[in-house]
């Protein structure tokens, strides 16, 4: 009886353990390729569909500005208010709303008439105290001046004194009988007087207001005020042209608080215009005041930044994390000073789906 070889039965033994390892590994092959191809179907639907929400942008270089923005209204920077310097019955009036007058055009008149019977009364009254001064000082001559005549003396002069200015008043009253428009420009405010009306000084009769020279009168939260300067430059959008901002500069800056229809605590900032035609008084609109300028600076959105420190930057079809620098930061932008170059792609959305991203196109380098 032939006996099997060893050696023989110990190669077929380590052919069958190869063949065996061999199957084994194409089976795990096998089974890591179906996985794969099931997480490949996976989030090329379902985790494709929220990977799609990641969005991406481009560091840009460009001049940042940091602002200061405060709401107001066209407002003339020439405008004069009219007032009779005398108490009278109106006698005319030919202002009217919208209507164009000339420097030193007539507007109103009080009654003239009524003005000079005044100041006939007082000279009257001027002329007795002058005759009365005169008697008593006439019949001081002969006497000896007592304590009594001094005083009598001393009042009389003061009767006379008061009546030579009660004339001078009335003289005045009767030059400014007449009002006159100081200034070039439109009625822009008439109040409720009519001719027969009896009217006081503190009466306004009128506004007038030069439309050559306007300005937008912006009111600065006093939080911010600090970082206003006269010259700064600035933009206004009004809310009729919103799509037109007009380029100006800061002008003047009031020197106390004002408070405004909200309640807060403010100060009046006036800005030049140099407007086109169809602006108005009263317009509103709001005031960009740059404080603050970068040119040359890499820019990015803030909503590109991960924990004020960090952003998504992409290369390739992944995504990595990128530790930046910041510099001067505006309402929407920061300028970044180190970490990034111009036109690199950044995340801005999606940032809890980048995981998922990376891990798609991980497995789809396995296979290539």
């Amino acid at each position: 009886m032939k006996i099997p070889s060893i050696k023989s039965s110990r190669r077929g033994s380590n052919n069958n353990i190869f063949k065996k390892l061999t199957k084994f590994a194409k089976s795990r092959r096998t089974i890591v390729a179906v996985v794969a191809v099931v997480l490949i179907i996976f989030f090329a639907t379902r985790g494709g569909a929220e990977t799609s929400k990641i969005k991406t942008t481009q560091v840009t270089e460009k001049t940042l500005e940091t602002q200061v923005t405060a709401s107001g209204k066209i407002a003339s920077e020439n405008e004069s208010t009219l007032r009779f310097l005398t108490s009278g019955k109106l006698a005319w009036i030919s202002a009217k709303e919208g209507n164009y007058v000339r420097r030193g055009q007539t507007i109103a008149s009080l009654d003239s008439q009524e003005l000079e019977k005044r100041l006939r009364r007082d000279l009257n009254t001027y002329f007795k105290t002058r005759l009365d001064f005169e008697d008593v000082k006439d019949s001081q001559k002969d006497k000896v001046i007592t304590d009594t005549l001094k005083r009598i003396a001393q009042r009389s002069q003061a009767d006379l004194d008061n009546s030579v200015i009660d004339v001078e008043i009335r003289d005045l009253a009767i030059q400014f009988s007449r009002l006159t428009s100081p200034i070039n420009g439109y009625i822009i405010n008439k109040g409720e007087f009519f001719a027969g009306n009896f009217v006081f000084p503190t009466d306004t009769i009128a506004t007038v207001a030069d439309f050559g020279k306007l300005q937008f009168v912006a009111e600065v939260d006093e939080s911010e005020i600090g970082q206003v300067k006269v010259g700064q430059k600035a933009y206004i959008t009004l809310d009729a042209f919103d799509n037109q901002p007009i380029e100006t500069q800061v002008d003047f800056i009031g020197p106390k608080t004002i408070t405004t229809s909200t309640g807060a605590t403010a100060f009046e900032v006036k800005i030049n215009l140099d407007p086109p035609e169809n602006l108005r008084l009263g317009m509103n609109g709001e005031a960009e005041i740059i404080i603050q300028e970068v040119p040359q600076s890499l820019t990015i959105p803030l909503d590109a930044l991960v924990n004020d420190k960090y952003v998504w930057l992409k290369t390739n079809d992944t995504f990595q994390k990128r530790e930046i620098q910041k510099g001067l930061e505006s309402e929407l932008e920061v300028q970044i000073t180190s970490g990034l170059n111009k036109g690199d792609q950044l995340a801005i959305s999606g940032f809890d789906q980048i995981d998922k991203k990376n891990l798609v196109q991980k497995i789809l380098s396995f296979f290539k």
